[in-house]
């Protein structure tokens, strides 16, 4: 995989610059009248893909708010498994409770 050579998405990259605030957060930003919307789609598109790639669910990513920083978000399959395994043992729950055989 490569990054497409394309003039202006190649120069918006090249004039990205880095800032570092006081807080000790960073940033990388266009400078003043440039531009960074071709290199935004890149760069997102780059990050949703090795975010989707890593198992992370690309619908809810954890920067996103899906969940905290760098913690893996369950998938749609995984989130419904799980609330099938809870519905299980508490119907399982139930049954025992009111001396049911299983």
């Amino acid at each position: 995989m490569s990054i497409p050579d394309h003039k202006r998405l190649v120069t918006e990259l090249r004039r990205l610059e880095r800032r570092a605030h006081r807080s000790g957060r960073d940033t990388v930003d266009h400078g003043r009248g440039g531009s960074d919307d071709y290199s935004n789609v890149v760069c997102g598109s780059l990050t949703l893909l090795a975010t989707y790639l890593n198992g992370y669910d690309v619908n809810f990513p954890a920067w996103i708010g899906g969940g905290a920083a760098g913690e893996r978000v369950e998938t749609l399959e995984e989130a419904q498994e799980r609330r099938d395994a809870e519905y299980r043992n508490r119907f399982a729950e139930y049954l025992r409770h009111h001396g049911i055989p299983a």
